[in-house]
């Protein structure tokens, strides 16, 4: 092992590094999120979800923030699969452009916005609420 992350025996941080230099990220995530200092970017797969067998591969995957925008993603997964994938139709679309988009990003805060009015009171069985503080706010200013 090298000392880096592993996903099934793949080190995840060459490809993690080849996708923060391919699209020149900084500190703004593919949705929209601003990296916190205590957190770090983590690979999501796109088009190939890991429980199909999905690489940990640069064409498959973004860099979504790790305590924000990874978890709330895979949230809205199991309450709403259209908006899940809408989302990830608006991430691959950044991808084929290949930046990170600020009319993109635009559109993905619009659709979290009306996701989160549509579910700003659900809570968990255990009442511990759905929609985490965290996951609320996005800062994109940076992005031109």
């Amino acid at each position: 092992m090298c000392g880096h992350a592993h996903r099934k025996g793949v080190c995840v941080k060459p490809v993690a590094k080849e996708i923060m230099k391919k699209w020149d990220m900084k500190d703004v995530d593919f949705m929209g999120y601003k990296k916190r200092k205590d957190d770090i970017f983590t690979f999501h797969h796109l088009l190939v979800p890991a429980r199909y067998g999905g690489p940990y591969a640069e064409w498959n995957g973004v860099l979504l923030c790790g305590q924000t925008s990874h978890p709330y993603l895979h949230v809205i997964e199991h309450i709403d699969n259209d908006v899940f994938l809408y989302i990830t139709s608006l991430m691959l679309d950044e991808k084929a452009i290949g930046r990170i988009d600020l009319a993109t990003l635009k559109e993905i805060d619009n659709v979290l916005k009306q996701f989160e009015k549509e579910h700003e009171n659900d809570t968990y069985k255990n009442k511990k609420r759905v929609l985490k503080p965290e996951f609320l706010y996005r800062d994109y200013s940076s992005i031109k």
